[in-house]
């Protein structure tokens, strides 16, 4: 379920905030062209998701200008485990997934 990330705390069991959110490189992280589908998307297990992360299928990161838009304005799906997502900078989209996790909207 996505959340607005300044509305996240206490619901589905995540937590975190961020001003002004409501709620990614080029290329995938084993080097093959791949295109970029403005998601950034974690995975089954527990998972740092921030800036350094580099398990989206696609190639895509969180604050490297390849939203859709060519914005920092990220969307991040954590999928399930218990995660944290530092969203950074942008007017960002988190949803947690399952699992109890930290969620972070940052500046935006």
């Amino acid at each position: 379920m996505g959340i607005p990330a300044a509305d996240a705390g206490g619901t589905a069991g995540d937590t975190g905030g961020g001003a002004g959110d409501t709620g990614g490189g080029s290329g995938a992280p084993d080097g093959s062209t791949t295109a970029l589908n403005g998601i950034v998307e974690g995975g089954a297990d527990s998972e740092l998701i921030d800036a350094n992360f580099t398990g989206d299928p696609e190639g895509d990161r969180i604050d490297h200008n390849d939203a859709a838009d060519g914005s920092n304005d990220d969307v991040v799906t954590a999928g399930a485990g218990n995660d944290t997502v530092l969203a950074g900078d942008g007017n960002d989209y988190i949803d947690g997934g399952s699992g109890h996790d930290q969620l972070e909207g940052g500046d935006g």
